[in-house]
């Protein structure tokens, strides 16, 4: 196995903000508290200890409470007991709950903070670091998780259930299964993980407690601490800020000035609301939001007045549901975090939220970005080779891979380029003349001039089109180079599901993936597989 590692920045991937971030810019050094490194997590551990405390005893207690029922490790028990004692930490990754784990990343975002968690106890001998996988059980968007890909096949759970997708039962999911095993085939390897995923969503009761027993069972012996915080003593915690959130509506005005400070060319990755804060019930999630003197609950007829929702908040916590602005907030009062490990978009979004955590009174952690992996075969690289193209050209969209595949075959390039420039300095020099003969020729000319350009335009696409017809070995062998990291039109990563590459490579690769995982690193690794 051969590995090469590319910056996002050559890759040319991830938003502009995150890249910004990545590369310690100055002009983005006001979003975040700390940059991500062994060092800075001392600094995270001081404020936690100055300004910051969690609730200890109801995190254990709600976690020992969680894992009751499931075979767990004993780095995992030993992992729960410790975050009773004050030199306890916790790295924290956390995901939606995809069918069968769903893409790669899901598998690569707990690996990098697994490594993360080792590095940072050998690096601080005196403390103990726990890592953490949050599991979105609050979440409602069933379509984002209800499949998963798998050798090109696309396995849908189709299901007509509502509300918070962690309580979902799991009817239905022996069908997808049967259908799985049809794609990977008969043998021994195909055999345990039908078991393992029939233990996991056919003898569990909800989605939730299904992906808990898979994502234990892969690691378990990492000492990974899997937490659901859809619990009424963990919201209980968060009940003060949920009453901020909806009596002062703060927050939409703190992320939308953190916004407004961007950078020129970045954008906001989610948008505030008014109230960022859910309502749920058995069925159902939906936004609260204020209406004259009330607090209504979208598409049903739940109606608060401003006493009435802060009763219901205070007997029944668990009613409320953090979004996206807000979650990141719960988390980081409810454990005792010093780092988040996310994708490129999480950190954009995390970068929205520095104010709002200030005034809810909450630390904000070190921003790591998940370790990137595309998988690819010696043959692969060979074609790539062939091509002519460089490892990072291969996350460049295709039309950019195709004129860099064809630069050497169109004897044209350099010349049209020759006649655009001179046609510009032409005009150029033609508009200061006609300013001083007749300056109402100067439209006519500057017209003509983008006509000529218009129809060189033109004939570059038609010169193009001959090049490619004749080079079609060529553009087939980058058409199968593509297939393997962008299958099905989709970067490999965020799409192929973790049973491809075992049934390709062996239980051995998860190992792989464990031993190549680098933490810290804000790379993207490319791993030439035997």
């Amino acid at each position: 196995m051969k590995k090469e590692n590319i910056s996002y920045q050559r890759a040319r991937m991830l938003s502009n903000l995150t890249r910004s971030y990545l590369a310690k810019e100055s002009h983005v050094s006001h979003l975040f508290g700390f940059t991500s490194n062994a060092k800075n997590v001392a600094s995270v551990i001081s404020e936690r200890e100055n300004d910051f405390s969690t609730n200890r005893e109801d995190l254990v207690e709600s976690l020992r409470s969680q894992d009751r029922g499931f075979s767990t490790s004993k780095l995992v028990d030993n992992n729960i007991d410790s975050l009773l004692q004050s030199n306890t930490y916790t790295v924290t990754t956390g995901h939606q709950l995809n069918l069968f784990t769903g893409p790669l990343y899901f598998i690569y975002k707990i690996v990098s903070a697994v490594k993360a968690t080792k590095a940072l106890n050998k690096e601080y001998p005196d403390k103990n670091f726990v890592p953490i996988y949050w599991m979105a059980t609050e979440d409602h968007d069933f379509e984002e998780i209800n499949h998963t890909h798998v050798f090109g096949e696309k396995l849908i759970w189709d299901s007509e259930q509502t509300g918070m997708v962690g309580e979902f039962s799991t009817e239905g999911l022996g069908k997808v299964i049967s259908e799985l095993k049809n794609v990977l085939g008969n043998d021994i390897q195909t055999e345990k993980w039908v078991e393992i995923l029939g233990n996991a969503y056919l003898k569990q009761s909800n989605l939730s407690d299904a992906t808990r027993y898979l994502v234990n069972y892969l690691f378990q012996e990492e000492g990974l601490v899997i937490i659901d915080a859809n619990t009424r003593l963990l919201k209980s915690q968060f009940s003060g800020v949920i009453k901020k959130e909806l009596l002062a509506q703060k927050s939409v005005g703190l992320v939308n000035e953190t916004i407004a400070s961007f950078p020129l060319g970045s954008k906001a990755q989610v948008t505030p609301r008014d109230i960022n804060l859910f309502y749920v019930r058995t069925g159902l999630r939906e936004r609260i939001v204020k209406e004259g003197e009330f607090y209504t609950v979208n598409n049903t007829d739940y109606r608060f007045n401003e006493k009435e929702i802060l009763a219901e908040v205070e007997n029944y916590p668990e009613r409320f549901s953090p979004n996206v602005i807000l979650r990141p907030v719960y988390q980081e009062l409810i454990l005792p975090n010093v780092m988040y490990v996310g994708g490129g978009a999480e950190i954009a979004y995390w970068l929205q939220l520095k104010s709002t955590f200030s005034y809810y009174n909450a630390s904000y952690p070190l921003l790591q970005i998940r370790n990137s992996f595309l998988i690819i075969d010696k043959d692969s690289v060979d074609k790539v080779l062939n091509c002519c193209l460089e490892l990072e050209e291969l996350f460049y969209p295709e039309n950019e891979q195709v004129k860099i595949l064809l630069r050497n075959d169109n004897p044209f390039v350099e010349e049209l380029a020759a006649h655009k420039t001179e046609v510009n300095e032409k005009i150029k020099e033609l508009i200061i003349q006609l300013e001083e003969f007749d300056p109402e020729l100067i439209k006519s000319l500057k017209s003509t001039k983008q006509g000529f350009l218009k129809e060189l335009k033109k004939l570059d696409q038609k010169i193009m089109k001959s090049v490619k017809r004749k080079q079609q070995v060529k553009l087939s062998r980058l058409a199968g180079i593509r297939k393997v990291i962008y299958p099905g039109g989709v970067y490999q990563e965020r799409t192929v599901n973790v049973l491809e590459m075992l049934a390709l490579y062996g239980e051995g690769f998860l190992s792989v993936i464990e031993s190549q995982t680098e933490p810290f690193d804000n790379e993207i690794s490319v791993l030439t597989m035997d």
